[in-house]
């Protein structure tokens, strides 16, 4: 089983096949000190889970409970869903949700670290050449005392620590970012910039603009762009909460 903190809710995903609570503990008390109204559990990746799986979730809802908060697990997969269901004194006593988003709802919570300003414009920085483009398009479509908000997203592989360090490519990502805020800041542009460790780059991508609302999105690829990068833009232009400026280059370098 994988499990990562994104701001205030634990996803889990793989297989739960024992009880892994030690391995959600750490995390689960730092997110009950931000949010003592409860924990958000995001199941969606969660593609197996057996009775002594379940105790996971038996003992996170007592935690919970116990701190004056609610435990409430959202998106269960059909299957993971019978399992639970059939567990004794657990289905009947867990707050299910069919969305994140629904689960906020349920807790009175907000987005952790949403922004109530929309910012003039968003940019995905994807790790090619075409970054450049799409960065000078946000630019020119962002009025003088406006906010561009930039987003990284690294992927991180799923046999390692979201926390492992990404090395050449991370520091890549922050010298680009430094860059890149000191150009707009030159503009009196204000600038957010978010360097994102995910396992799935267009689905992070997503959510953070769901965090911070922009007026429009801008990313750029290629036509020599690697297959997995023009999927994920694809992903993110399709799923994005806001208009989207979707530059498709001819070959890096041109238009």
């Amino acid at each position: 089983m994988i499990v990562e903190v994104r701001d205030d809710t634990l996803a889990l995903s793989g297989h739960l096949r024992r009880n892994h609570w030690s391995t959600l503990a750490p995390a689960a008390r730092v997110l009950l000190k931000r949010h003592p109204e409860g924990l958000i559990l995001d199941c969606s990746g969660l593609s197996q889970l057996t009775a002594e799986g379940a105790e996971t979730l038996r003992t996170a809802e007592a935690y919970v409970a116990e701190h004056g908060g609610q435990l409430v697990v959202a998106e269960l997969q059909p299957e993971v869903a019978r399992t639970l269901r059939a567990t004794p004194s657990l289905g009947s006593r867990l707050a299910l949700a069919d969305s994140v988003s629904q689960a906020r709802t349920t807790l009175g919570l907000t987005p952790s670290g949403a922004s109530e300003a929309v910012a003039s414009c968003a940019v995905v920085l994807l790790g090619t050449e075409t970054d450049a483009h799409a960065m000078s398009m946000a630019a020119r479509l962002t009025p003088t005392s406006g906010t561009v908000l930039i987003l990284v997203p690294l992927s991180v592989p799923r046999d390692r620590s979201l926390l492992s360090s990404l090395g050449a490519e991370e520091e890549k990502a922050r010298e680009q970012v430094e860059r890149y805020t000191q150009i707009l800041q030159a503009q009196q542009v204000t600038v957010l910039a978010r360097v994102e460790r995910t396992r799935d780059r267009a689905r992070r991508v997503v959510e953070v603009l769901e965090e911070h609302p922009a007026q429009r999105l801008v990313l750029a690829v290629s036509a020599d762009t690697d297959d997995e990068t023009q999927r994920t833009a694809q992903q993110i232009a399709h799923h994005a909460c806001c208009p989207t400026l979707f530059l498709q280059l001819k070959q890096e370098g041109s238009v």
